[in-house]
């Protein structure tokens, strides 16, 4: 039988670890609904805004405060998952991420009719993040190889990255001939088909209890890894919430933001697996230490020059940059994971990335109240994307 062989040796059909091909397999058509949500809710969150009266500036604040009600939501969130997973497994907690899911999808699809119904969107968003995201990083924790944790992060990311090249251009099309609420249904039956996908064998547990306040030391304890979360998410949580109401507001359509993403994403694509080989073979503080500035600089192109070619620019060198700082520390989350505990792992790296995606969104709210503008969250980011440079130059993350 031939094999179609990726470069780097990849070759998905054969994968060594068999039980992990259903969790990628899932994370695949999981991205598809996951991308189509977090480009294109921003904008329609907005544009409700707008709807009930409200100028560009305060629509703005209502989409950062819909962010901070889904993070705050997703904390929460978080102490349930770390008790049920023990109970049901890190499969099924993926598979609970569902219910509060459909709930999200149908308190969005009638904000149009009721704008308060953007609060419990936000709530049951933020539970099905916490809920989902446990269930996938202990799992993957549990089934991944130790000694390539890299390489398999970059192959889920590769194969997500693939199908997520037409999801914004298609997601664009789908709002302009049918509206958002064809969009968010699209995005519900693509959900469905990952929980199929996953399927609910081998399941794993975890099996040891972890307190929150075991977290907080750790994080005070270990600043500058925690700096590097930090920074990271917040600048992450800015890109995924001004970016595409920038976008939309500069061209004043959905398609050619749909357009700008899709191109983006596909110049990224075959680059995240071939990170993941590297950074096995690297470590993670080389890759990061090149990633950063790669994600501050795209910033920076955004605040010099305003057209399509140079937001397609800056944003495929967001993407090569993002991906060399989100892949090491994905992989330094799995590997303390084996090492110390796979609850003491996700709950540090959530709790870190929560705190920065709230002083980020906080910290922009505050800058629109006293007059600020939605470009000049720009230099905010690039500031934050900073955070994770703290660590490389203590060294605190490893080199090979």
């Amino acid at each position: 039988m031939l094999t179609w062989h990726l470069p780097n040796n990849f070759n998905f059909f054969n994968y060594r670890k068999n039980e992990l091909k259903p969790l990628l397999l899932s994370g695949v058509a999981r991205r598809v609904a996951v991308t189509l949500i977090s480009i294109f809710s921003p904008i329609y969150i907005y544009e409700i805004g707008q709807k009930y009266g409200l100028d560009s500036r305060y629509a703005i604040i209502v989409v950062l405060l819909y962010y901070v009600i889904a993070i705050l939501s997703k904390t929460i969130s978080l102490s349930f998952s770390e008790n049920l997973s023990q109970k049901i497994g890190f499969k099924s907690m993926i598979w609970a991420s569902f219910v509060p899911f459909v709930i999200f999808i149908l308190s969005l699809v009638f904000t149009s009719l009721c704008p308060y119904l953007l609060i419990p969107a936000a709530i049951f968003w933020g539970i099905h993040v916490g809920f989902f995201w446990w269930g996938y990083h202990g799992y993957f924790i549990k089934e991944g190889d130790g000694d390539h944790f890299g390489l398999n992060i970059g192959e889920a990311r590769f194969l997500e990255t693939i199908v997520a090249v037409l999801s914004p251009f298609l997601g664009a099309l789908l709002i302009s001939f049918l509206g958002f609420n064809s969009l968010y249904i699209f995005s519900g039956v693509f959900m469905g088909i990952a929980l199929l996908l996953l399927g609910k064998d081998h399941e794993r547990r975890q099996r040891r209890d972890i307190k929150f306040s075991e977290v907080i030391s750790l994080i005070k304890s270990h600043k500058s890894i925690s700096l590097a979360y930090i920074g990271s998410s917040a600048e992450t949580i800015l890109y995924m919430v001004i970016w595409p109401v920038f976008l939309f507001r500069f061209f004043g359509q959905v398609i050619s933001l749909g357009a700008v993403v899709s191109v983006s994403i596909f110049f990224a694509a075959i680059f995240s697996l071939v990170l993941g080989r590297w950074v096995d073979k690297q470590g993670e503080r080389k890759i990061i230490s090149i990633g950063v500035p790669l994600v501050t600089l795209s910033w920076i192109i955004r605040i010099i020059k305003k057209s399509l070619p140079i937001f397609i620019l800056a944003d495929s060198v967001w993407n090569f940059g993002q991906r060399m700082v989100e892949l090491p520390l994905n992989t330094l989350t799995y590997k303390k994971g084996v090492e110390g505990g796979s609850a003491r792992a996700i709950l540090f790296r959530e709790t870190a990335i929560t705190i920065g995606g709230l002083l980020s969104l906080i910290l922009l709210i505050v800058w629109m109240l006293y007059g600020g503008r939605l470009e000049e969250g720009f230099i905010i980011a690039a500031v934050l994307s900073t955070l994770p440079l703290i660590a490389v130059y203590k060294r605190k993350l490893q080199d090979k």
